[in-house]
């Protein structure tokens, strides 16, 4: 879609220039085929074949060249365009002039924005003081966690340690104990 802007900035749209520019070529290699025809050909019967066949060769010519030919379309398409955002000088009258009260509008809503800014600096600024105390507490709480793992090792080893002296000091007694009545043995 071609804006009116480009026409009547350049004078010509990008598809006419394109389109002028194919017909320069193929008027081109028209005269150029008829040029080396003449020159090869001395005979009329020679000469109106080769001429019969002259436009099965434009069009091989024309289609070697069709993807060239198209690339600098689109190059004059970039550059023969005016942008949609750009007014020409007749529609600058038509561009909206901002009164006072516009303008108030929008530094108040410029202040807002400042305001609504500053407060997001803060929250940021104190979510990140408290992510990094909740950091500190990670490392106390690892090392908590390490001294507990610790604690139950001992306290699993002291138990144990406990538990075989007294094995060891109820069967002592239960020694003792067996001894103590077993009756004497006649001799």
């Amino acid at each position: 879609m071609e804006s009116g802007y480009t026409f009547e900035h350049f004078g010509f749209s990008p598809n006419q220039i394109s389109l002028e520019r194919r017909c320069f070529v193929e008027k081109c290699v028209d005269i150029l085929l008829d040029n080396i025809i003449k020159r090869l050909v001395n005979s009329e019967e020679r000469n109106n074949l080769l001429a019969k066949e002259k436009d099965c060769v434009i069009k091989s010519i024309l289609k070697s060249m069709e993807s060239h030919l198209s690339k600098i379309n689109d190059f004059d398409s970039k550059l023969f365009s005016v942008p949609e955002y750009v007014l020409l000088p007749r529609d600058w009258d038509h561009m909206k002039e901002n009164t006072e009260r516009d303008e108030e509008k929008q530094e108040q809503k410029v202040e807002e924005l400042k305001q609504k800014f500053l407060q997001n600096s803060f929250m940021l600024a104190s979510l990140k003081l408290e992510n990094a105390k909740y950091d500190a507490l990670k490392d106390i709480y690892a090392d908590e966690m390490g001294a507990q793992d610790e604690l139950k090792q001992m306290l699993h080893k002291h138990d144990n340690e406990i538990s075989c002296e007294l094995i060891q000091t109820i069967k002592t007694m239960l020694r003792k104990n067996t001894m103590i009545n077993m009756p004497e043995e006649s001799n």
